[in-house]
């Protein structure tokens, strides 16, 4: 997402309904005080101030290939069924919004767009990770991504490194890192 950002894709203050403007096909099918769906913004999910509130037995079925977070764009814009209130941090565990976010803006899934912008830069062989998907075969944002710890940590090199991969090749600004 801090790419997505710096490389203009998308703003923090975007709204969902901004990500799917006019898209009818789908915010007809949303379940769930949608007006107020509409306006979450992709920095509020980003720090789970959304007002959207997990429900820990009601998650789904948290596999691969599982409806855990939304199993498709409509299920995750409807997911979870509990609204709170906007700007109150409230643990999210489980929400697969920003993977269709990254689809939407990218046209890559969330495992394409790592592949060719983070993978390579952090020496990460695409072909040599796990990554479970939900029933729309859309990575899961919130888990289920499986590295080894030495891939792991090159993430928390990057940002030790202020997102500076190499030398020459900055990933993500000193901003991003610093507000992330």
């Amino acid at each position: 997402i801090g790419m997505m950002v710096d490389s203009g894709l998308i703003s923090l203050e975007e709204t969902l309904y901004d990500i799917w403007p006019d898209d009818e096909a789908v915010w007809s099918k949303v379940t769930g005080v949608n007006e107020f769906r509409k306006n979450v913004t992709i920095q509020s999910l980003l720090t789970t101030s959304s007002g959207l509130i997990s429900d820990p037995i009601n998650e789904g079925t948290v596999v691969d290939g599982g409806d855990a977070g939304g199993a498709t764009l409509v299920d995750s814009l409807s997911f979870p069924t509990e609204i709170g209130e906007s700007g109150k941090f409230v643990y999210n565990g489980v929400l697969n919004i920003l993977s269709y976010v990254i689809l939407e803006r990218s046209g890559l899934s969330p495992r394409q767009y790592a592949a060719q912008t983070v993978f390579p830069s952090l020496g990460i062989v695409d072909s040599e990770i796990e990554w479970w998907k939900n029933e729309d075969g859309v990575e899961t944002a919130f888990h289920g991504l499986f590295l080894t710890n030495k891939q792991m940590a090159k993430f928390g090199q990057l940002y030790l490194q202020n997102g500076m991969a190499g030398p020459e090749n900055r990933l993500m600004s000193s901003t991003w890192v610093s507000n992330s």
